[in-house]
């Protein structure tokens, strides 16, 4: 890729975290959450929201259940959200 296609970003962005609850992944949720907002802001994106929610069972064609995927999609389209991040393992399918 050269340097003409490789651009920062500019975006609004919308940073999430699902997590599992009672796992122990030696930081908090809110220090993960911190970390990803500061990392989309590295790179140039603008955090419009970042949330942090319990992911009670993860679903293997989207990881989010259809009312999660259904929140999230009408906020990016009533707030002009340009890039979800998520902070999480996520497949090709998801």
């Amino acid at each position: 890729m050269g340097d003409a296609e490789w651009a920062v970003g500019s975006g609004r962005a919308l940073v999430l975290l699902p997590y599992a609850k009672g796992r122990d992944e030696g930081r908090t949720p809110q220090a993960r959450l911190e970390e990803a907002q500061g990392l989309a802001r590295a790179i140039g994106l603008s955090v419009v929201r970042a949330d942090a929610f319990v992911l009670a069972r993860p679903k293997a064609g989207t990881l989010l259940g259809t009312g999660r995927v259904a929140e999230i999609a009408t906020y990016v389209g009533a707030n002009e959200i340009e890039v979800v991040v998520m902070d999480t393992a996520l497949s090709p399918v998801q």
